[in-house]
C-alpha cells in the first residue's frame, strides 16, 4: 500500500478517509464467521477447535485507493446506477436527439425517465462525443433503450479492469440486483482491447459526469 497516499488522506481528506474506513468496517460486518458468530458458538469455543476455525480466515480489507477508479466501490448503489444511466444516455445522446417518431420517444421516456431523455436533448450530446467507439461488442440488434442501459453499465465495467478480484466481487455483490448487465460483465470478465490512453479518457469522462451530473458531494472522494 502507498503509505504516503494513506497518511495524506487521513490528514487532508477526512471525508474520503471516513469512506475507506466505513468500507472496511462493512467487510467485517458482512464477513460470514463474524456475522454468524452468535449463532455458531460451541461449548468449547474458548478452549477447543472452534476458535482455530475462525482464526484461519479473514475478511478482505482494502486501503489502497490511490487508483481513483477503485473508489467507485465506495459509492452507494443508487448513485452507481444513476451514473451508469447518465453514461449510457450521453453515449447515445446524438442518436436520441434525431428521433422524431413519437412512439419511440415515449418508449425511451418510459424506460429511462423523462429527466434523462431531456438531458440527452440538452447537455448530454456534448458530454461523450467520441467515447462510444471505445465501447466493445455493442449488440446492434438491441432496441435503443437496451443499448443505452447496457453500454452505460459496460463503460463502468471497463473502469474495473485493473481491480483485484476480491474488490470486483465486493462491487459485484453491491450492484447485482440493480445493474444486472454490469454484474454479468464483471463475472465473465472478458478481455477488452482498450489502450491505456483510451482508458484514461474513459475514466476522465466517468469521473466528470459523476461529479457534474450525478452527485457533486462526492468531489472530496475524487479530488
Amino acid at each position: 500500500m502507498n503509505k504516503h497516499f494513506f497518511y495524506e488522506s487521513l490528514k487532508k481528506n477526512s471525508p474520503f478517509f471516513s469512506a475507506m474506513l466505513n468500507f472496511n468496517l462493512e467487510q467485517y460486518k458482512n464477513f460470514v464467521p463474524y456475522a454468524d458468530l452468535e449463532n455458531t458458538l460451541e461449548a468449547d469455543f474458548l478452549t477447543g477447535t472452534s476458535i482455530k476455525k475462525y482464526q484461519k480466515t479473514n475478511p478482505f480489507l482494502f486501503w489502497d485507493f490511490a487508483d481513483e477508479t477503485k473508489r467507485l466501490v465506495l459509492l452507494d448503489c443508487q448513485n452507481i446506477k444513476k451514473l451508469a444511466r447518465i453514461l449510457g444516455v450521453s453515449l447515445y445522446a446524438e442518436e436520441i436527439s434525431h428521433i422524431l417518431d413519437s412512439k419511440t420517444v415515449l418508449h425511451l421516456q418510459e424506460e429511462l425517465g423523462k429527466e434523462l431523455y431531456f438531458y440527452a436533448l440538452e447537455r448530454g450530446k456534448f458530454r461523450l462525443p467520441s467515447r462510444k467507439s471505445f465501447i466493445p461488442h455493442t449488440d446492434n440488434s438491441l432496441q435503443l433503450a437496451d443499448k443505452i442501459i447496457q453500454d452505460g453499465e459496460k463503460m463502468l465495467a471497463l473502469c474495473t479492469q485493473n481491480w483485484q478480484e476480491e474488490l470486483k466481487q465486493i462491487f459485484s455483490q453491491k450492484i447485482q440486483a440493480d445493474l444486472p448487465y454490469l454484474f454479468t460483465f464483471l463475472q465473465k470478465n472478458p478481455e477488452t482491447e482498450i489502450s491505456p490512453a483510451q482508458m484514461r479518457l474513459i475514466w476522465f469522462s466517468v469521473k466528470k459526469l459523476l461529479l457534474q451530473e450525478v452527485n457533486s458531494s462526492w468531489l472530496p472522494y475524487f479530488n
